[in-house]
């Protein structure tokens, strides 16, 4: 059972150091530079709605990249400056998109988790 584990992280480790990984979730955040430089002032409410589909799809491939490196490289991955950066924006952009529902389902209501910060 060991044995199996440690050849599991093994591949996780040889996908999370691989230079065609690396080079990958570079052009994904290309992309992802992209569709955020579409969004504009006075946009049509479907443009809206199409990019925030694009933001969240984009939020899993980097979640996703975060996992992949967490279980390859296990500790090691928050001794490198550059991971513990990714890291922290995965966090923040799950968080965003999470208050970002919570808003557009409820609105502005007491109920939210944003008007507790007022208090």
């Amino acid at each position: 059972m060991f044995i199996l584990q440690l050849k599991c992280q093994l591949c996780f480790f040889d996908l999370a150091t691989n230079q065609k990984f690396d080079i990958g979730i570079m052009l994904v955040i290309l992309l992802n530079m992209a569709t955020m430089s579409i969004e504009h002032y006075d946009e049509p409410q479907r443009l809206t709605d199409i990019l925030h589909y694009i933001n969240t799809i984009f939020i899993a491939v980097f979640t996703l990249e975060c996992v992949i490196k967490l279980i390859g490289l296990r500790w090691y991955y928050f001794r490198q400056p550059w991971n513990v950066f990714d890291f922290i924006v995965v966090i923040i952009s799950i968080l965003g998109n999470v208050l970002v529902q919570q808003v557009l389902i409820h609105g502005f209501t007491k109920g939210t988790v944003l008007m507790s910060f007022q208090n």
